[in-house]
């Protein structure tokens, strides 16, 4: 929606959303009574069951309300470290005053749709990137808050006391069910065990790299009937803090104690794995006779990061490249295409040999996992079963589900931080809703799928034969082997200094019986590498260090420029093919740091030339010249770059080259070489003349020399207050610019309630009448609520004759438009259809009625009354308004009367804010001026920059085409 600015209400309004004020843009809603529901005693909001395991569904429904009442209902909880997740809906009752969730959609909010138990997988953090954990399950439950409010109001607030409220306690432990800590050997987790004499059927539960002891889906598979042992393997009492190789062996002894438990039903068990746990879940199933049904949830199908042994075994990991991350628009690192393809060669010996699985093994995964390719992965492995005659594996594929699928309800973790991993934000994935259909159906499916292999197996005999095992070993072995079993099967682990040994061994047991299955693996002795990949990666790289080679030179030419024009990055003097990390940051004015950060290799020559060069990860990927300016992203959640002082200083960015592939500048690494450029806003010789003439204040920008010049106006929209940087840039490009300042400025209104276009016409003659302008027209440029006035001022101000209106409506919203005697009231507004994205960020594309319906037609711009040049500029990925819908629109309405004097352009890949080019795309960001909550802007960093560049072209063109020799048509 328009970057608009409203007075803010502390009680809800209701009536119509038209309000002279335009407060319900904070609370109320059109169509709702008048009368408070906080005097009709008799509503009630009822949650059955009040208590429950977190896993069950409850049942929410709302009575005693007046009939098609909108109201809204949020959820709220505090997880055990004191930090908020919160999530809202907005509903309207039915004709009976009653509303079901099981069977009423909600309009808008944190999700759409009828989904009975959204409010609670909706929730989302308050602390940006958090992850909602339960830690004790024994306890306490999480008490989540649900509380009705009579009207559409989008956040709790002291002063906003709710209808009616209900506290809901969602448990972990069934009552009965036994804890054990287990500390035996090696071993440490925690045993849940149901109420019961048993036996049950055992399960090790293994979580990722989040470390220690994570026991929320143990202690409800129990409540499931299952005995669930949840096993630390790093980072948890006196295991090792960080996990440097997987040792197979431990997770045996595991499987070994979780069996020799009397209430454990054999002769197998079961292991339920994610992320990396499901890595090593999958080894367990190859390796470990006691394994008989595995549940990996998206997990890899090969060795990754660190190396598994077993016995005398190796798995060396596969190949990874830092230099492969990516960042999407929150900053977040996406890891999807960090590690090395299984399918190659070079990496085969490093897959697992699911072959040898004899359990049953179920691959849950989801499309929209950002961490791992675990569908691929899943696909694989199904391949290499079928290869070897083998169907014992079976996969469930969601569409919108991320990388933590986790039991019912649970919110979707979207990204997260992680202390034993990266330094930096980790991107998971998923959308909330397809998240929430995969964790409630594959809850069911995982209970199912046990309960169908671990309730009377039988488990295969293995008998092992490892490296250096004596003659006198084997034949003991084996003489104490059921040699007619059919199920038997021998696991050799052969290398290259045994393979002699071994068959001969196998030759004096007389081991060639038809009935008898020889599994032969071949492995090479590898050293264990403990190599730290975290923070730097030399994959591909020179042994020698960039440190040591005095030659190496970044140079960026111009050093110094204006904030548009590009700048030529070069470095020279690298080794050949040297992968090497480039960075960007600079700080504003307020001090907020906002960086980039790309990996390159350099050429066989030792140089690097960021104009054919590729990015291959990083901010931004492929052949991007000033990448490293655009990609830019803000160290504040939300943050927004906005150059104020464009007179006095530029925007300094340095620009750093590392040696490496680096993930952060860190005070312990220095860049091999460093520059630092100045990116100024002002060409020297501009003019800049405060405006305090009559009403209008603003600043105009006027080009060297005697003129004149074409004038333009520049117009922002909600962010209130002036805004100079477009105005001051365009001066430099030969036009005469005068940045307007509307309200919250000096002496101008602090909030908006009422356009009065007659200012606007004041500020065009003001302009008018200097003697640097060329009449007799002038230009208007605008942006969001700016473009919809400048869109006005084009439909009735006779000095317009070239109007560019960059993502705006093409009617009046939010509050009225008075020209003279003449009153365009608004839009009518809903906040109930109000959308909340995964970051939090408010979407405002829904909010605005119809303006083709009969009754909005009041508030339709008559546009076919402008005699001057319409450039439409439009993001196809604008959140905040249907910025094309609307163009198209008044296009139609154009040629409706015969008119050909508008034009558009849309760029596929922009969002809302578009500016200047190399501008780093703002996703979402806060406002003073609007809802405490972020709006949502949209577009993404690759094709918003792409936009920016040609429109910021395009617009100079239009101007210097109309405004040049132009002639008023009034």
């Amino acid at each position: 929606m328009n970057e608009r600015a409203i007075g803010k209400c502390p009680v809800p309004l209701r009536g119509s959303a038209s309000h002279p004020a335009a407060d319900s843009f904070l609370q109320g809603s059109p169509g709702n009574t008048t009368r408070s529901l906080c005097h009709l005693p008799m509503i009630q909001l009822t949650v059955t069951p009040a208590s429950a395991l977190a896993d069950e569904p409850v049942h929410i429904r709302a009575t005693g309300l007046p009939p098609l009442q909108m109201v809204t209902l949020t959820a709220s909880l505090k997880d055990e470290k004191g930090h908020l997740f919160r999530s809202i809906a907005f509903y309207r009752s039915d004709e009976a005053g009653e509303l079901d969730l099981k069977q009423a959609p909600s309009v808008g909010g944190d999700y759409v749709g009828v989904h009975p138990m959204g409010l609670f997988w909706s929730m989302k953090p308050e602390r940006t990137f958090g992850r909602l954990l339960k830690r004790d399950v024994m306890n306490s439950p999480f008490l989540v808050t649900l509380n009705l409010y009579d009207s559409v109001c989008l956040q709790d607030s002291a002063t906003v006391k709710p209808t009616a409220s209900q506290v809901v306690q969602r448990w972990y432990l069934r009552p009965g069910t036994q804890r054990v800590q287990i500390r035996e050997g090696r071993v440490r987790g925690a045993l849940f065990l149901p109420p019961g004499e048993g036996p049950f059927p055992g399960i090790i539960d293994l979580f990722g790299g989040i470390g220690g002891l994570v026991e929320f889906r143990a202690s409800l598979l129990a409540a499931h009937g299952f005995a669930v042992l949840a096993l630390a393997y790093f980072a948890y009492e006196d295991l090792p803090n960080s996990l440097l190789e997987v040792d197979l062996e431990y997770f045996e002894e595991a499987a070994n104690l979780l069996l020799a438990h009397p209430k454990i039903q054999g002769p197998g068990i079961g292991v339920i794995s994610v992320s990396k746990g499901a890595e090593i879940g999958l080894a367990m199933a190859c390796f470990l006779r006691q394994v008989v049904a595995t549940v990996c949830i998206n997990g890899p199908t090969a060795i990754f990061e660190f190396p598994l042994r077993y016995r005398d075994l190796v798995l060396t990991p596969v190949p990874s490249f830092l230099e492969r991350l990516q960042t999407d628009v929150s900053g977040a690192v996406c890891f999807r295409h960090y590690r090395g393809d299984p399918r190659d060669k070079v990496n085969q010996q490093s897959v697992l040999p699911i072959e040898k699985a004899q359990g049953q093994i179920l691959f849950i995964v989801g499309e929209k996992d950002e961490s791992v390719n675990s569908k691929e992965y899943a696909e694989q492995a199904l391949e290499q079963l079928q290869s070897h005659g083998r169907s014992n594996g079976k996969m469930l594929a969601y569409p919108g589900a991320g990388h933590l699928i986790e039991p019912p309800y649970a919110p979707l973790c979207y990204a997260s931080r992680n202390q034993h991993n990266f330094p930096v934000v980790l991107l998971w994935g998923g959308d909330p809703a397809g998240h929430a259909a995969a964790q409630e159906h594959a809850w069911g499916e995982i209970q199912r799928f046990f309960r169908q292999h671990l309730l009377g197996t039988k488990v295969l005999k293995v008998v092992t034969i490892s490296l250096y095992t004596p003659l006198i070993m084997v034949n003991y072995c084996l003489s104490n082997a059921d040699q007619s079993d059919p199920s038997l099967s021998v696991f050799l682990l052969l290398s290259p200094p045994n393979v002699l040994h071994t068959l001969h061994c196998l030759h004096k047991s007389n081991l060639a019986r038809p009935k008898v299955r020889v599994v032969w693996t071949f492995c090479l002795e590898f050293k264990s590498p403990t190599q730290n990949l975290l923070f730097h990666h030399m994959a591909g790289n020179t042994t020698r260090s960039l440190c040591h080679l005095p030659m190496i030179q970044l140079t960026v030419t111009p050093a110094s420029a204006l904030a548009d024009e590009p700048v030529h990055i070069r470095a020279t003097g690298l080794p050949p093919l040297q992968m090497v990390t480039l960075t960007a940051s600079l700080k504003d004015e307020k001090g907020h740091l906002f960086r980039s950060i790309a990996f390159y290799r350099s050429d066989e020559a030792g140089e690097l030339d960021l104009k054919q060069a590729p990015s291959v990860g990083g901010d931004y990927v492929g052949v991007h010249p000033m990448g490293l300016f655009w990609s830019m992203k803000p160290e504040r959640t939300f943050g927004r770059l906005l150059k104020r002082d464009v007179m006095n200083s530029p925007l300094l960015v340095t620009l750093n080259l590392y040696d490496s592939v680096c993930l952060q500048d860190s005070a312990t690494v220095k860049p091999t070489a460093s520059q630092v450029v100045q990116r100024w806003y002002l060409r020297p010789g501009t003019q800049r003349v405060q405006i305090r003439e009559g009403r209008v204040r603003g600043a105009l920008f006027l080009p060297p020399g005697e003129g004149p010049f074409p004038g333009i106006i520049d117009l922002f929209g909600g962010i209130g207050g002036l805004v100079e940087f477009r105005a001051s840039l365009l001066a430099a490009h030969g036009f005469a610019v005068l940045a307007l300042a509307y309200f919250a400025y000096e002496d101008l209104p602090t909030s908006l309630l009422e356009v009065d276009l007659e200012y606007f016409e004041e500020a065009a003659n003001l302009l008018l009448t200097h003697p640097k302008i060329q009449g007799p027209g002038i230009g208007v440029i605008s942006v969001s609520k700016g473009a919809e006035i400048g869109l006005a001022m084009a439909c009735f101000l006779r000095q317009v004759v070239a109007i560019v209106c960059i993502s705006g409506p093409t009617a009046v919203t939010q509050i009225p438009l008075r020209y003279r005697d003449l009153v365009l009231t608004p839009l009518p507004s809903f906040l109930e259809r109000l959308q909340i994205n995964v970051s939090g960020a408010l979407r405002l594309c829904h909010y605005l009625g119809d303006p083709r319906d009969r009754v909005n037609q009041r508030s339709v711009l008559p546009i076919e009354k402008a005699q001057g040049q319409i450039l439409f500029i439009v993001g196809e990925k604008d959140e905040s308004l249907s910025s094309k819908e609307y163009a198209e629109q008044a296009l139609e309405q154009l040629h409706s009367h015969g008119r050909s004097n508008g034009r558009m352009l849309a760029y596929p890949g922009a969002g809302h804010l578009l500016e200047p080019p190399y501008a780093p795309l703002c996703y979402a960001s806060r406002n003073q001026y609007h809802f405490s909550m972020p709006l949502l802007w949209g577009g993404d960093p690759a094709g918003h920059a792409a936009a920016q560049e040609h429109a910021w072209g395009e617009i100079q063109r239009f101007f210097r085409q109309h405004l040049t020799g132009a002639s008023s048509k009034l």
